[in-house]
């Protein structure tokens, strides 16, 4: 049943929603050509979105699987639970027909899951919001809904508020917002526990130069999707049938909300100053997506890399600035200058292994086995001949699992002595996230592991005002929480390097 204007008005002023102002109702009616909006959540613009999100996801669960613009057929184009022939046969039968021939077109084709793409995560996903949005405006019969974004990173959001799963997400029993609650998700979340309590949600992504890892740098595409991409997944959980788990997480109405935020900071990056890859082989790559009439539309990178040209065009209410330290886009670097390394997989065939306890990796100078070897302030000496122009990079490689751990684990660069781990330290770096990782490729590349990267200028010359780098550093991996039995995370290697 398409939900009218009229209607949505009236349960805003008597269904416990929010009080709309003629004037905003007239401004969400976007002129035709003109981008849309999307909104924050926690304004009113975005509160209005929701309701219009809630009454259709609710719509979209009540069609059958076989139908296009169905939220199991959404869902499953993310990814599926089980095998996918094993599923289109359980869902449509032997037989031919259009829509099987579109489901498996369509289902389990994210990125870098499906092929191992990493560049490809951010403009698939990009495309599948677009066309989840569109199909909303078609079921709820509101021509100008947006999705919404939720801002769990700042400038402008306090810890205690954004990180916060937006409250119409945790009411399992109103008529109207019980169409986005989830039970698969992390004890305490909701409940209105702050998801980022054990590690932060960052916008160090933002300090990379690059789109593609280039050396040292991971690059901007694989960075973000780290964190806060998959810390988020991960934050919210749970990791067996909730967004922790690749397979499930699109289930979760919460998602398209994050998912709508992860495509807001990268317009920011790309409106800061970032440039997309500009080669034939990422351009030309191409999806099938179903449209609002559950018809199958092919679409190409090249087409939707300019949010305001789009077939659909939008923009966002509000954009974020780069971080301070980040990386300038004129000083991307090719050349990297090695400083320290914990000890080389390849030569001595051993990963780090993490657990449920901190694990402290001593680096080494290049060269030297160990940090014992190194001469007294040698090492201090080494660094501050860089040129201060210069960007430090802390960098861990093959980052694997043999499941999903489903926690993160925060990274410290020489934490002092009986020192509590904590954001607040000078030693603190970031986060990294195993999401997606323990699992096979669905186009059968192997099992995805991932590389990462962060900007540490700054905690560099901390540590050295300090006297706390006179020899190569130790790393610090901290555990969120307990990671699943038998899930193995481990990192190849990690780097500290300068351009």
């Amino acid at each position: 049943m398409a939900i009218s204007r009229r209607t949505l008005l009236q349960v805003s002023a008597v269904g416990g929603g929010i009080m709309l102002l003629p004037g905003f109702v007239q401004s969400a009616l976007a002129a035709t050509g003109k981008p849309r909006i999307r909104y924050d959540v926690d304004s009113d613009p975005g509160r209005f979105m929701l309701e219009i999100y809630a009454r259709a996801v609710a719509e979209m669960k009540r069609k059958p699987a076989t139908d296009p613009l169905s939220w199991t057929f959404q869902w499953y184009t993310h990814a599926v639970p089980q095998s996918k022939d094993s599923l289109l046969n359980q869902v449509f039968g032997p037989n031919p027909s259009p829509q099987r021939a579109l489901a498996q077109a369509m289902w389990f084709t994210c990125e870098p899951h499906f092929s191992g793409n990493d560049y490809a995560f951010l403009p698939w996903h990009r495309m599948y919001v677009l066309y989840l949005e569109d199909i909303v405006r078609k079921v709820s019969g509101f021509p100008d809904f947006t999705m919404p974004y939720w801002n769990y990173t700042g400038p402008g959001c306090s810890p205690a508020s954004c990180s916060v799963m937006p409250a119409q997400f945790r009411r399992p029993h109103d008529p109207l917002w019980s169409a986005l609650y989830s039970e698969q998700r992390n004890p305490g979340v909701n409940q209105g526990e702050r998801v980022n309590k054990r590690n932060p949600l960052d916008l160090n992504c933002m300090k990379s130069a690059s789109y593609e890892q280039q050396g040292a740098d991971a690059g901007f595409c694989n960075n973000i999707d780290n964190d806060p991409h998959g810390a988020l997944h991960d934050d919210v959980g749970n990791g067996s049938e909730g967004m922790g788990s690749v397979a499930w997480a699109a289930k979760d109405p919460i998602f398209w909300v994050h998912h709508s935020n992860i495509d807001r900071i990268w317009a920011s990056w790309i409106k800061s100053g970032g440039r997309d890859p500009s080669d034939a082989t990422f351009l030309n790559q191409i999806w099938t997506f179903a449209d609002s009439s559950g018809q199958p539309v092919r679409v190409k990178v090249s087409d939707v890399l300019n949010t305001e040209t789009l077939a659909f065009p939008y923009t966002y209410a509000e954009y974020l600035p780069r971080p301070t330290g980040s990386v300038p886009f004129t000083a991307a670097a090719k050349t990297f200058r090695l400083h320290a390394q914990s000890a080389v997989p390849a030569l001595e065939a051993k990963a780090i292994v993490l657990g449920d306890k901190p694990v402290s990796v001593p680096l080494a100078a290049p060269g030297l086995s160990s940090r014992a070897k190194a001469s007294p302030q040698a090492f201090a000496a080494s660094l501050k001949a860089v040129p201060a122009s210069s960007p430090y990079y802390l960098s861990l490689s093959e980052i694997s699992a043999s499941s999903a751990p489903g926690i993160n684990y925060n990274v410290y660069l020489n934490l002092a002595a009986g020192e509590q781990p904590s954001a607040q330290s000078a030693s603190y770096v970031g986060t990294v996230s195993f999401f997606g990782l323990g699992m096979a490729h669905s186009g059968g590349h192997g099992m995805y592991q991932r590389n990462v990267s962060f900007v540490v200028t700054d905690t560099v010359a901390r540590l050295l005002k300090a006297g706390r780098m006179s020899q190569a550093p130790t790393v610090t991996l901290v555990p969120s929480g307990t990671p699943q039995a038998n899930s193995a995370p481990t990192v190849g290697q990690i780097t500290l390097q300068s351009s």
